[in-house]
């Protein structure tokens, strides 16, 4: 009796699942539903009718309601349609782990099923390429690791972008479709496309190779605004950036939302369609905007997990999906604050000497009267090899023969995308008394807006290598022909000038020789910020300096 009052009570929602999976999937094709409770603790298998359940499961609560309707989701997604290869297995678990968050949207609100997505959005950035050993494409993951993480939650997260490109209506009458035509047969990713494709106005074809045919992610950021009064309204320009987290190819057509705000609060929304690596955005706005961000619905699951905070009065926040905690100290009135956790390399630019800059993540934060604010960020640096670590393993490495002591890591700030990286001038390390079990947390001592990341101090350059780099230049700069490249007072030994783009890519790469000044042709390259690097022949830098291409 008591193990029928407990299945009763954790099932007394599935009726209300099924109903609605036929409604946005089509028609249940099976002659019952079954579960069977197996002495299993380690997951459930969907036999079609027959679902082997872990008994520990049915325990009287809601606790395990996602596996049930995860499982009731195979029933469409792995028994009805199948994917065509175990390589493209996302067509079955990563659909079916999305329905772990729908039934939520359904049965409960969409703020639950956003609380979800979230949570998988983080494991698939954070864990996805660790667990898998790599990053792959969503139709190409090698058979170890079908029923890893790509499959499953990254495969959740692009089919959750999926919805974003399309829009709810078009998606669910698709993948209806998808069940009405395929049904009893399998599917590929290529037939996957095609059929969304006869539904939707929306060109999937970007879609389909940005996300699901090549690895990793894409970011986008607001790399800066600047407005103008003309008339009664604004001319606003919006430059938007993207970087790639283990991709191949910059993404194109990706449909973007814009949020501006005025010094009141005052909310304006644009849609844009945004490709390559950079461009600009012109708007005309009721309003001069002080604050824009991008992707603030969360439509496009992005290589970012941000937090969005009103403060009004003094505590502490933590925000894990962000990795930051914020305390507030003081505050006057209130203030809106935003903590983009950018899952990508910071831009290089100019970086104090010595310091070495992580390539893994960064910090963007920015918000509406931050000044009213006093108190503490705190940032957690990682690099242990654990379920939760992993998130600073490139920085926390030896370098140069100097082993790695978490007291050489330093904080590193600037106050806008096209500032210089500086030490924060007001930041306490805290090992948590070791200094080599590479955890521990580095506060900044106040709130200001900016962009954050971790450095490390090496002390591996020679003095030599400093007095060369001091020694240099380069002219005219801004440039937008050419651009000159002064060693006359190097040594004539051969180097190589390497110019690397705001996204990390090399774009320009030539032999130059030291004694002499040697022209390098900027012409056909975007106008944009660039990084000038000259590598020794060991392939070492040993100087850089910023140019901006006009």
């Amino acid at each position: 009796a008591a193990d029928s009052s407990a299945m009763k009570n954790s099932f007394v929602n599935l009726l209300s699942i099924v109903e609605e999976f036929e409604s946005h999937f089509g028609p249940y094709e099976w002659e019952r539903i079954g579960y069977v409770l197996v002495p299993f603790n380690s997951g459930a298998l969907e036999h079609a009718t027959n679902i082997a359940y872990p008994a520990l499961a049915a325990n009287g609560t809601l606790t395990y309601e996602y596996l049930m309707a995860h499982e009731l989701s195979h029933h469409w997604w792995g028994d009805n349609v199948t994917c065509e290869t175990a390589e493209e297995m996302w067509i079955n678990e990563g659909m079916a782990r999305y329905c772990e968050f729908l039934f939520k949207e359904w049965l409960y609100n969409y703020a639950q099923y956003m609380s979800a997505m979230r949570d998988n959005h983080y494991s698939a950035l954070h864990r996805a390429h660790i667990d898998d050993n790599g990053s792959y494409a969503l139709n190409a993951v090698p058979q170890e690791y079908t029923y890893g993480l790509h499959s499953y939650d990254k495969g959740a997260d692009i089919v959750h972008t999926l919805r974003g490109y399309m829009g709810t209506v078009d998606f669910f009458t698709g993948l209806h479709y998808i069940q009405s035509n395929f049904g009893g047969g399998n599917i590929n990713s290529s037939q996957f496309r095609d059929a969304m494709n006869t539904i939707t106005s929306v060109d999937l074809n970007d879609f389909f190779n940005d996300w699901v045919f090549q690895p990793g992610y894409a970011h986008f950021s607001v790399a800066g605004f600047s407005s103008t009064l003309s008339g009664g309204d604004y001319t606003v320009d919006v430059t938007v950036d993207q970087k790639l987290r283990g991709g191949a190819s910059f993404h194109n057509n990706v449909p973007l939302q814009l949020t501006f705000m005025d010094a009141n609060w005052n909310a304006h929304y644009e849609e844009i369609n945004f490709s390559g690596d950079y461009d600009v955005f012109t708007f005309t706005l009721p309003f001069d905007p002080v604050f824009v961000g991008i992707n603030m619905n969360e439509r496009v699951n992005d290589a970012t997990t941000a937090t969005s905070d009103t403060i009004t009065a003094t505590g502490t926040l933590l925000r894990n999906y962000s990795n930051i905690r914020i305390s507030v100290d003081e505050i006057v009135d209130s203030a809106m604050i935003r903590v983009e956790h950018c899952w990508v390399y910071p831009d290089v630019y100019a970086l104090p000497d010595n310091i070495v800059l992580s390539h893994e993540r960064y910090w963007n934060i920015h918000g509406i009267d931050l000044d009213n604010m006093t108190g503490q960020f705190r940032f957690e640096y990682n690099g242990k090899d654990s379920p939760t670590g992993n998130l600073d393993s490139e920085l926390m490495v030896n370098l140069g023969g100097q082993p790695f002591t978490e007291d050489s890591l330093v904080l590193l700030y600037r106050p806008t995308l096209t500032s210089n990286w500086q030490i924060h001038p007001d930041y306490t390390l805290s090992t948590l008394g070791t200094s080599h079990d590479k955890f521990g947390y580095i506060f900044a001592n106040s709130i200001a807006a900016g962009q954050y990341a971790f450095g490390y101090r090496t002390h591996s350059v020679s003095l030599d290598e400093l007095h060369r780099d001091r020694t240099f230049s380069v002219f005219p700069n801004p440039t937008s022909q050419t651009l000159n490249i002064d060693l006359t007072q190097w040594d004539g030994q051969e180097y190589i000038a390497k110019l690397i783009a705001i996204d990390g890519r090399e774009v320009r790469r030539q032999k130059i020789n030291g004694g002499v000044t040697t022209t390098l042709i900027v012409s056909n390259l975007k106008a944009a910020p660039y990084i000038l690097l000259i590598v020794d022949d060991s392939g070492k830098a040993i100087g850089s300096r910023r140019v901006i291409l006009q």
